[in-house]
């Protein structure tokens, strides 16, 4: 994928505001002529790519990593030393209550899920403010945080009642 931060004319910063990101795209958007459908439609499709991942918390962490020269999720797929034994006793606690009464372990478990990823995406803030490109040690946590924010995304994506998982009946 193209970097998102320069199809949009934004600084590449994990702090960016929804709002900040909306005007970018929206000014880009002004900016593709009408008369070429052919390079409109192409434009906005790249324009609306950029858009939807600058507005994930995860996905504009991984771009905006790789610009910095960081590692990727191939080469550095580690967390931190024991979350992945916590992840799975919680999972093992989601599945149980889930199975006994769905109706109400759900949104508990979403609530909690929504405010993991709230936690570690507040975490990534100042590490990406500090974050240059001679400091691998800093780069390989804001990896591994991130990580750790895509197991907490696809629970969240997990949680969903059947009839909002995307491609359901």
């Amino acid at each position: 994928m193209p970097d998102p931060f320069q199809l949009l004319g934004l600084p590449p910063s994990f702090d960016l505001t929804n709002r900040q990101i909306e005007a970018a795209y929206l000014a880009r958007v002004a900016t593709l002529h009408p008369d070429s459908a052919d390079e409109t439609a192409e434009g906005i499709a790249a324009l609306n790519d950029a858009r939807a991942a600058l507005l994930n918390a995860e996905v504009r962490g991984q771009a905006l990593l790789e610009t910095l020269g960081g590692p990727d999720a191939k080469t550095c797929p580690d967390l931190p030393p024991t979350y992945l034994v916590e992840i799975m006793e919680h999972r093992t606690e989601i599945e149980d209550d889930l199975a006994s009464n769905a109706d109400s372990a759900r949104p508990k478990w979403t609530a909690w899920a929504v405010a993991e990823r709230a936690r570690i995406v507040e975490g990534l803030r100042p590490l990406f403010a500090q974050a240059t490109r001679e400091s691998s040690s800093l780069r390989r946590q804001i990896r591994v945080d991130l990580n750790t924010l895509r197991y907490i995304e696809r629970l969240i994506e997990q949680l969903k009642p059947d009839d909002e998982h995307p491609g359901s009946a």
